[in-house]
């Protein structure tokens, strides 16, 4: 993570998602930003690359092979019965599919066997602002993510000069202020 700005700074941070621009005004500083890519919807089992399941629901009814990004098995109440459930998220997909019974028992995984190249998982970026280790802000959206920090009212390469107009005061370009003075420079020689 990175810290930007001086307490009493009013950090604006100007980031997009994949080209999509957003804004966030920060009502404290200094702050940190932190950005990760994460899979959609993952769980614990997630592998970018895939892998196969293989299983049998209860008694031996129906065999199931899949070749999945991620997997999840839980206890299901319906009408009153506690079943064992799994449901999986195939190659290339972003959500899970609706869920089966299982036996938990006969599960087996299957690294060696994965997704092609072209269906493996997909992921998004996150932007996530903190204030004194305490998340004040975060956005996730399309990778790829880019963001810059504003500190003070002025964008990097600016000084802020006071204005009698609203808002107070206004910006104005480092290097074309001083190409003005270079150039009087020149003219009183």
């Amino acid at each position: 993570m990175i810290t930007y700005c001086s307490e009493g700074d009013k950090p604006i941070v100007k980031y997009s998602f994949n080209g999509v621009e957003k804004k966030f005004k920060s009502p404290k500083s200094p702050i940190t930003i932190e950005t990760k890519e994460t899979p959609i919807e993952g769980s614990d089992s997630y592998q970018a690359e895939g892998f196969t399941i293989t299983f049998y629901s209860p008694n031996n009814s129906r065999f199931v092979e899949a070749t999945v990004l991620d997997y999840k098995v839980f206890k299901e109440e319906i009408d009153g019965i506690l079943y064992n459930s799994i449901k999986w998220k195939n190659c290339g997909e972003t959500s899970f599919q609706s869920s089966v019974e299982i036996d938990p028992q006969t599960l087996t995984i299957d690294a060696t066997k994965k997704c092609p190249i072209d269906q493996q998982g997909k992921v998004r970026c996150s932007i996530i602002i903190r204030h004194q280790d305490l998340i004040i802000f975060q956005d996730q959206g399309q990778c790829p993510l880019i963001y810059s920090v504003q500190c003070g009212n002025c964008a990097s390469g600016e000084i802020e000069c006071k204005s009698n107009t609203y808002p107070g005061y206004c910006c104005i370009s480092c290097q074309g202020t001083s190409q003005r003075i270079k150039n009087l420079s020149n003219k009183i020689k």
